[in-house]
C-alpha cells in the first residue's frame, strides 16, 4: 500500500469516527454551514468578498466530498439530527 492509499484509508477511518457521534456530526454540520458550502459565494458589493466566500466554500465542498466518498449515510444522519434540532 502506497502513502496516498494509506492517507485515504486514514481519512476514511477518521471521518467514520467523527461522524459516528452526535457531537461529531454537529461539529461537521457547523463547519459545512460556516463555509457556506451550499450557498452562493457571489457578493455584488465586492469582488474580494466573493473571492473570500468562494475560498471558504471550497473548503466546505472538499469536506462534503470526503464525507460523501467515505460515509454518505452519516451525512444523511447529520442532516436528520440537524432537522430534528431545529424543529
Amino acid at each position: 500500500m502506497n502513502e496516498q492509499e494509506k492517507e485515504r484509508q486514514r481519512l476514511k477511518k477518521d471521518l467514520e469516527v467523527v461522524m459516528s457521534t452526535p457531537s461529531g456530526r454537529r461539529i461537521v454540520w457547523r463547519l459545512l454551514s460556516i463555509a457556506g458550502t451550499f450557498t452562493r459565494s457571489f457578493d455584488a458589493n465586492s469582488q474580494y468578498a466573493t473571492a473570500f466566500n468562494e475560498g471558504k466554500r471550497s473548503v466546505g465542498l472538499d469536506l462534503y466530498d470526503d464525507i460523501m466518498t467515505h460515509c454518505p449515510e452519516r451525512y444523511i444522519q447529520a442532516q436528520n439530527d440537524h432537522n430534528s434540532e431545529i424543529a
